[in-house]
């Protein structure tokens, strides 16, 4: 086991974690009129997991962008840098998920992290048996800046999750696991992304303290509407979509009205079958929600990107399947390489 003091919080997982072994924050009592470094020396040894401690009954992880700096360091500086700022002059910011969409609260974070470290600011994940929230506090000269990449992430998460969940539980169509039905739900999510996410992004501005959830539910509706009628419409026309190629037909129009995230992209294949897309070179970060384990889901990330020229180099991961399909979507657009 590794040791409490020196251990990482990458090795602190909070599902394996009985709050019995944890110390209630409150019950903590420190000597103030100790130097700080003897202040951060006694509550670490008063704690039972630096990393974890409960509060109000909550499992409250806290976490620190990886580097060689002790968590003595760290809380030390944390204190030093802040001991002196006014609660007026910190921003603070709360996002909370269902357990089941934690990962994408994870996402969020990831992204941030780093940002929040700069600006001399903390991040905190809160577990509970149903959620986790995500505390975000940094002064307030960095309030802006932060608050535009977070907004933009949530407006992601909300599209690339909520709007998928939303779409496939409308549809009626019979097969679901069908590659053109999967290609043909990533068409929808893509269709008008950039649209939805401004709407998203205006309708979070107001806000600093967000349940996901509720949010979708009660300040988006007229965006779940709009997606109800592009389920509906592909519903109230399924028999005549699957029939003589109007399904292919309107896939393309869509692809051709969604607007294209890279110019260039091409896709390689390793000897396990995964692949990597690059533009000018340089790796693109796949779309949320598709892994690169899996030949067919270069047909969802291609949907997604729908970028103006695609070389793909020639796999024998690649089927005819999904070559073929790759050909009807993107015609002229498509170059495999031998």
């Amino acid at each position: 086991m590794a040791d409490k003091k020196n251990c990482t919080p990458n090795e602190v997982f909070i599902a394996g974690i009985d709050k019995s072994t944890l110390t209630d924050i409150s019950e903590i009592k420190i000597d103030k009129t100790k130097p700080v470094e003897e202040r951060i020396e006694s509550f670490i040894e008063k704690t039972k997991n630096p990393y974890c401690l409960l509060i109000d009954g909550c499992i409250v992880k806290t976490t620190f962008t990886n580097n060689d700096v002790s968590i003595t360091e760290r809380l030390s500086n944390g204190l030093l840098n802040n001991k002196n700022m006014d609660n007026n002059d910190f921003w603070e910011f709360s996002l909370k998920v269902a357990m089941p969409k934690s990962d994408y609260l994870l996402y969020i974070k990831d992204k941030v992290s780093d940002i929040v470290k700069k600006g001399k600011g903390v991040v905190t994940t809160i577990y509970s048996p149903t959620d986790v929230t995500l505390l975000i506090g940094v002064p307030v000269t960095q309030k802006m800046v932060l608050k535009s990449i977070l907004y933009s992430l949530i407006a992601d998460v909300v599209i690339c999750v909520y709007k998928k969940d939303y779409i496939c539980g409308k549809f009626d169509f019979g097969v679901k696991n069908d590659l053109l039905y999967k290609s043909f739900v990533q068409a929808l999510i893509a269709f008008d992304e950039e649209i939805d996410k401004r709407i998203v992004f205006q309708k979070l501005l107001p806000y600093d303290n967000i349940v996901l959830q509720s949010f979708v539910d009660f300040r988006l509706k007229v965006l779940k509407q709009k997606w109800n009628d592009l389920v509906s419409l592909a519903n109230d026309n399924y028999l005549y979509l699957l029939s003589g190629g109007n399904f292919l037909e309107l896939m393309k129009f869509m692809l051709s009205n969604i607007e294209s995230k890279e110019k260039c992209v091409e896709v390689d294949f390793d000897m396990e079958g995964k692949f990597n897309l690059k533009s000018s070179g340089k790796m693109i970060e796949l779309p949320m929600l598709i892994k690169n384990d899996n030949a067919e889901n270069v047909v969802m990330s291609l949907v997604a990107l729908s970028p103006k020229k695609i070389t793909i180099n020639e796999s024998p991961y690649l089927t005819k399947e999904i070559t073929g399909l790759l050909y009807e979507l993107f015609g002229n657009k498509l170059e495999i390489v031998k």
